[in-house]
């Protein structure tokens, strides 16, 4: 499969140069001429060298002629070191046909001292030594058998690690990753750790009430609700969903701008008051074309039945 989806992708880029070189070259005066040839070449090379790599160099002797419909194709496009990779390509195959080191500068659209390089690495080691190399650096803390047992332990909830408020902060996981694992992770590293190799981002969490029964309201919708439905049409009434909530008025604690040294005072009253509001939005039963009617009320203090009775009428 990675053999078919290199090859793909090779015959996708060759076709779009290979169609856009049809054309006439533009004059050496011209501006973005020899970017144009330079680009042309860089990109036109064999897909039988493609196929070779990810196959370990077995040659197959295929010649393909792109398709123009590869021109279209929904693959990505090639990265950087990807096409850095090409241009080595390209000059393996111009090496071993005995092109000299300008005539290939010149073709791949870099420097001769490049090519100069490249070639001394083909000679000592051959076409598999211009293969394109995992990036170096310092080996991670973590092996994949470490992440996955952290996995595991984060998926359990931070109230099962005794984290009562159930939110994670780096300082929390880091503590859970050595408790596991035995490892000292820094917070640049925690976060490194979930958002690269764990795949977890920084989220809000949805409220939901404890007191929740989510057998009880999968229920009330199968059973409750077409009899509720059923009970409207016969009597052409609305269906209304009403809700009440209370407000404080207490002025809310932002933050501000003050001088430094000096700590700003929002001053209120002790015996702060108290609004509620309720929405109401009512469908009709036996005309839904008229659409939905949502409907505000506002009251000082707190509602109670004989209020949600009126608010309704």
């Amino acid at each position: 499969m990675e053999c078919l989806a290199m090859a793909f992708r090779t015959a996708r880029c060759s076709a779009v140069v290979r169609s856009a070189s049809s054309g006439p070259v533009p004059a050496a005066g011209v501006p973005g001429a020899r970017r144009l040839r330079r680009a042309r070449s860089l990109l036109n090379f064999s897909l039988v060298r493609w196929v070779w790599w990810p196959c370990g160099w077995e040659a197959v002797g295929v010649a393909c002629q792109p398709s123009p419909s590869a021109a279209v194709s929904s693959l990505p496009p090639l990265s950087r070191p990807q096409l850095a990779e090409a241009r080595r390509v390209r000059a393996v195959e111009l090496f071993e046909d005995g092109v000299s080191n300008a005539e290939i500068a010149r073709a791949v659209g870099v420097c001769s001292e490049s090519v100069r390089r490249w070639r001394r690495v083909w000679e000592e080691g051959g076409a598999s030594a211009l293969r394109r190399r995992a990036a170096t650096g310092r080996p991670p803390k973590l092996d994949d058998a470490q992440v996955e047992t952290i996995r595991a332990a984060l998926e359990q909830g931070a109230q099962a690690h005794g984290v009562v408020a159930g939110l994670w902060t780096l300082e929390r996981v880091g503590a859970v990753v050595e408790r596991a694992t035995g490892v000292v992770l820094s917070r640049a590293s925690v976060w490194r750790l979930l958002t690269g190799r764990l795949g977890w981002s920084l989220q809000r969490p949805e409220r939901r009430a404890v007191e929740r029964d989510e057998s009880e309201t999968a229920r009330w919708i199968a059973h409750e609700w077409p009899r509720i439905k059923i009970g409207a049409v016969n009597i052409r009434a609305w269906s209304v969903f009403l809700d009440e909530s209370g407000v404080s008025l207490l002025p809310q604690i932002r933050r501000t701008y003050s001088p430094r040294g000096r700590t700003s005072l929002l001053r209120h009253r002790l015996n702060w008051k108290r609004a509620s509001m309720a929405g109401a939005l009512g469908y009709h039963s036996t005309d839904p074309d008229r659409g939905a009617r949502l409907c505000f009320h506002l009251k000082p203090g707190s509602y109670d039945t004989a209020g949600l009775i009126e608010v309704l009428e």
